[in-house]
């Protein structure tokens, strides 16, 4: 009877079923109730197969483009969802996929991220590289929601994704955070806009600043200088291999702090839901049951699995994590942010656009000033 309760009451949120109480009391037939059971599974199914399709063309439109644009499949993904969900008839038709798609998959995806992602950067990194990461999350953190939240009055949420997308880890920070704090679609879209913008744009900067300006001096002219800069500072894994392997040697040390904040985002999820949920509770003057996101505990222990695995199969399990389960992680992603897209209105975005550009933009500056100084005053400094 609970099970059929559960099911009736999700039927009747997606408007399948006349209502829950109807639905469950004597007035509902069997038929009735097999036959909305019916049509939510069809149109499930349609938006689901809809966001699979536009997760293959966004990660075949990445593929092909990957040497000259650095833009994720997932911003490929939502961006292609966006414009099919406001240009054409068919939203009502596949909200049910697209729900599934941008709650449930992505959440295991999610999870799964654990499996890619080694603990070992901690001791290959050192102290003072591991400092210099965790300081300038910490700063970084600490300044993007006081200026997205106080300073531009953007929404908690709003101010959370923009926040962990920029300090973290771009996309995929976004992606682990929304489904804990019950994120909006609208929220979560435009946290990736503004996240993918300031980070492309830092990948761009950074190795001209360190190259034609006195910066590099600064820097002592030292590549692994730079690498950790570029590691702590820029958004995406992407953007942080494209800039580093712009100067020789940068890149192995940009990596290793950059493994550190992927490492993060299961924390981080964990601490965003508290906060968020503070938030909430300190508005309703009242007191909320803390939920603990199991996707970010899934998480933190498959990173603890993948290192295991790492070292007692070596070249197969590096072989099987980085060619055959991240490009499979990685789709579901893409596949996760096409029903994002898809849920997405446009008409939604106006007039909060512009204070979550600027504040995304300033949110930036921080970490990548940050992350510049501390590289300067605690590694540079220390270790020599």
């Amino acid at each position: 009877m609970r099970y059929r309760e559960a099911v009736v009451r999700t039927l009747a949120r997606a408007r399948f079923l006349r209502s829950a109480d109807v639905a469950l009391s004597s007035e509902m037939t069997e038929c009735e109730w097999g036959g909305g059971m019916t049509r939510w599974a069809r149109e499930r199914n349609a938006g689901l197969a809809l966001c699979i399709v536009v997760g293959l063309v966004s990660y075949a439109a990445w593929w092909f483009t990957r040497g000259s644009l650095s833009i994720s499949p997932l911003l490929w993904a939502l961006v292609a969802g966006i414009a099919i969900g406001n240009l054409t008839r068919i939203r009502s038709q596949i909200e049910s996929g697209a729900r599934f798609s941008s709650t449930a998959v992505l959440k295991v995806a999610v999870a799964s991220l654990g499996l890619v992602v080694s603990a070992s950067a901690w001791w290959q990194l050192g102290w003072l590289g591991v400092s210099v990461v965790l300081l300038n999350m910490l700063i970084s953190i600490t300044a993007g929601l006081i200026l997205c939240s106080l300073v531009f009055r953007l929404g908690t949420k709003q101010s959370v994704l923009i926040t962990v997308g920029t300090a973290i880890c771009g996309a995929s920070a976004i992606a682990a955070v929304a489904p804990s704090i019950e994120a909006e679609s609208k929220e979560t879209g435009l946290a990736l806009a503004v996240v993918t913008l300031f980070g492309l744009s830092t990948m761009l900067l950074f190795p001209a600043l360190y190259s034609m300006t006195p910066l590099g001096t600064w820097l002592g002219s030292n590549p692994a200088a730079f690498g950790l800069w570029s590691g702590t500072g820029i958004h995406e894994t992407a953007q942080v291999v494209a800039s580093a392997s712009q100067v020789e040697g940068a890149l192995d040390m940009a990596m290793l702090a950059k493994s550190i904040r992927i490492f993060m985002i299961g924390p981080v999820v964990l601490l965003a839901a508290l906060y968020v949920r503070s938030q909430k509770a300190m508005a309703s003057a009242g007191s909320r049951r803390i939920a603990i996101p199991w996707f970010s505990v899934a998480f933190v222990l498959l990173t603890f699995v993948h290192t295991g695995l790492a070292a007692g199969f070596g070249e197969s399990w590096a072989f099987t994590s980085s060619r055959i389960l991240k490009p499979l992680i990685s789709f579901a992603l893409t596949v996760a942010f096409a029903g994002i897209g898809l849920r997405i209105r446009l008409r939604d975005l106006v007039g909060v656009g512009a204070r979550a550009f600027v504040g995304g933009l300033l949110v930036a500056l921080v970490a990548s000033g940050s992350a510049l100084v501390l590289t300067k005053v605690l590694w540079l400094a220390l270790s020599r």
